[in-house]
């Protein structure tokens, strides 16, 4: 009966080898996928009367199916939550919330679920370590469920502009009247130049400023002495006595006055210019519109009677300076407007003598509406053009940007070769997350195989290490936008079936053998 017993073990054998390698076959294409090898032995009774040497063996015995944990060969995807380990080393994964329920693969095929939870097709939770602000773990003990938000970042209204531009000193083109500016009028303005401002609520608006070459209409300009700094004008009034000339039709009254004024860049204090032969004529008329005209020794009558009069008087004007202040209009359907001018040096420099020439604009709100509930609150602007020119050289905009910000929408999730798990938002904002989890094991083939291409941990393995991608400890890095395919190499497992095959096929033709054997024993 041995001969039976010995062919049952190596069809049992040869049938174990058969399923692991029609296994490793199945599982080609698993991602992540380790193929396993069928280890068998031998088998032999034991007795202490038994003369060594004589025993013929008892059969096999598959001792154990040895997992091969050798690297898969790598391949990109289009999905940039697709993770492949390049190296040793393991992903964490929870079965639901609970983070102590966790299991093991080499399998990075990851999606956002609908709660923007990390998680793979089985919907078990990528294990993460939490990061500082600049991306640093903070603490690789802990590990817990990454969720990315969609959103980031609290709404800022802009206060500050920044425009530094080139004007064009010999533009040859057509002069403009500030008054006929009209926005919507291209040929009102000389050019333009736009910057993105945001609101209390983080809505973004395109604050347009035009730029135009006055005509007639002199805008305000800044004077300054011989030492940059600006001077202002005072007004005084003047006294002055006049002699009466009595000609026809009107009264004329002529004298002298004098006009105080300085000149900033010579004189240290003021001094005053002589002005003469100034005049004020008087003309005076009946209620019928008549002149009345004055007679020599006349008799005093009441009459009632108009008159007006003109002054002509010349006098020196000293350097204006003009603060430019704002006033507040109420909101019109195309917006404020303000109009204002800076100081250039010889050189096309703005004049830096001047301490920045910002221009402040008062709030964007209306004197008669109050802000609704729930509405955008004013908002005040301050525009530096402190880095601008004016050189013979065409209209140019060097810098255009402003403070401000606006709630961002998540735009893209990207993972570096650490693990390390960032948020790029639409508001240019860029968020750490979390850093990928790795575990590794003394011994991995102890660990036991649970489907889903994952594996438990046991005492044969050993507990699991925790540890950080593309570190010196021993961990591989990790690959976005790629996944491991399977480790089965076809051929050796095509190899594999066909000695399967033959060992089975064997092991049943000695047990046609063994029973023709006996068959012929029973006809004796």
């Amino acid at each position: 009966m041995m001969p039976f017993e010995i062919a049952r073990t190596g069809l049992i054998s040869s049938q174990d080898h058969l399923d692991v390698t029609g296994n490793n076959i199945a599982n080609a294409s698993s991602v992540g996928f380790k193929h396993s090898r069928a280890e068998f032995a031998d088998t032999y009774s034991q007795s202490i009367y038994e003369q060594a040497g004589v025993d013929a063996g008892q059969g096999s015995l598959t001792v154990d199916i040895a997992q091969q944990f050798a690297q898969g060969s790598t391949r990109t995807t289009d999905n940039v939550l697709d993770m492949a380990i390049e190296g040793d080393g393991f992903f964490v994964n929870s079965m639901g919330q609970d983070t102590a329920n966790v299991k093991y693969t080499r399998q990075g095929a990851y999606r956002l679920d609908s709660n923007n939870f990390l998680v793979n097709a089985f919907d078990d939770f990528l294990m993460t370590y939490a990061v500082d602000e600049f991306g640093n773990s903070t603490d690789l003990d802990t590990i817990q469920n990454l969720q990315i938000p969609t959103v980031s970042g609290e709404p800022e209204a802009t206060q500050n502009v920044n425009l530094s531009l080139n004007l064009p000193i010999l533009d040859s083109s057509e002069a403009k009247r500030l008054s006929e500016f009209n926005p919507k009028d291209s040929k009102t303005y000389n050019t333009a130049a736009a910057v993105p401002i945001y609101d209390s609520l983080g809505t973004q608006h395109m604050l347009r400023i035009y730029y135009v070459k006055p005509a007639v209409e002199r805008p305000v300009k800044y004077e300054t002495d011989k030492l940059g700094e600006l001077v202002a004008m005072d007004y005084r009034s003047v006294d002055a006595s006049f002699d009466l000339v009595d000609p026809k039709g009107s009264y004329i009254r002529e004298g002298d006055g004098s006009l105080s004024t300085v000149d900033p860049a010579t004189n240290p204090a003021p001094t005053p210019d002589a002005f003469d032969n100034q005049s004020l004529m008087f003309t005076f008329y009946e209620l019928d519109g008549q002149p009345i005209n004055p007679v020599q020794n006349g008799v005093r009558t009441s009459a009632a009677w108009n008159y007006s009069y003109t002054a002509e008087i010349d006098y020196v004007e000293t350097v204006l300076h003009d603060q430019m202040q704002d006033t507040d209009y109420p909101i019109l359907a195309n917006g404020n407007r303000w109009h204002g001018a800076a100081l250039f040096s010889s050189r096309g420099l703005l004049d830096q003598a001047i301490p920045g020439i910002p221009m402040q604009l008062e709030p964007l709100e209306s004197m008669d509406t109050p802000v609704a509930s729930g509405g955008v609150d004013p908002q005040q602007l301050t525009i530096n053009y402190s880095n601008s020119t004016m050189f013979d050289a065409k209209f140019q905009v060097y810098e255009a940007s402003a403070d401000g910000n606006r709630v961002g929408a998540l735009a893209l999730v990207d993972i570096e070769k650490d693990g390390l798990i960032r948020a790029t938002y639409d508001n240019d904002t860029y968020v750490p997350l979390g850093r990928v989890a790795m575990v590794k094991f003394n011994n991995p083939q102890g660990l036991q195989q649970v489907g889903d291409t994952s594996w438990f941990a046991t005492t044969d393995s050993g507990e699991a290490i925790y540890g950080q991608a593309a570190s010196v400890t021993g961990f591989g890095r990790i690959r976005a936008s790629a996944l491991e395919e399977s480790n089965v190499q076809m051929n050796v497992q095509l190899i594999e079936l066909i000695i399967a095959q033959r060992n089975y096929q064997a092991n049943a033709k000695m047990i046609e053998t063994e029973n023709t054997m006996q068959e012929a024993i029973l006809q004796i």
